[in-house]
Formats: C-alpha cells, structure tokens, sequence
C-alpha cells in the first residue's frame, strides 16, 4: 500500500468482533485475541523496523493478535491498529 491508499482509509471504521476483523472494506479470519506485553520500542523495531517515539503508546504497551495483523492498546478506548506497512490510530465508537 503506498500513501495515497493509506489516505484512502483515514476516516473509515474498522471492526473487531468475534466473526472477524473488517478495516473498510478489508476483511480478515477469526481473530486469535491473543495478547502480550511489550516495551513498544523494542517491539515495533523488531516487527515494522519503526520506532515507536511518534505513536504516543504507554510502556509496557498490551498488543493482541488478530491473524492478519495486530493492535496496540493506547487507552481503554483507543487503539493504534498496524495495516500493510501504516499505522492509523483508532477511537472507539460508542452506540
């Protein structure tokens, strides 16, 4: 994906739900909902070969797996969500 297609997705609703995992109109399988704990410096280096200086996550930083790619914890109601190669943060969205 390169810049332009990331733009494309600034805006647009990403769902997590035990069916699946949908990033507009991007779908996945059934999530793992496997989690862990790790100092987001270390990991985003080691995972995107980032750092994670301009992410504003806390330390330690909870990540969960969800078989096509992974979330990290901001807050209990924001999300920084890792797709092809981009990192969008994520609010949640009360009903």
């Amino acid at each position: 994906m390169d810049e332009k297609q990331a733009r494309r997705l600034l805006g647009k609703t990403f769902v997590i739900n035990r069916e699946g995992f949908r990033f507009g109109k991007e779908k996945c399988g059934v999530p793992t909902f496997e989690s862990s704990w790790v100092e987001p410096n270390l990991y985003l280096r080691k995972e995107a070969w980032i750092s994670a200086e301009n992410l504003d996550l806390p330390n330690p930083v909870e990540v969960f797996d969800l078989s096509c790619t992974i979330v990290l914890v901001k807050s209990k109601d924001r999300l920084v969500l890792h797709w092809d190669g981009f990192f969008f943060d994520a609010v949640r969205q009360r009903k």
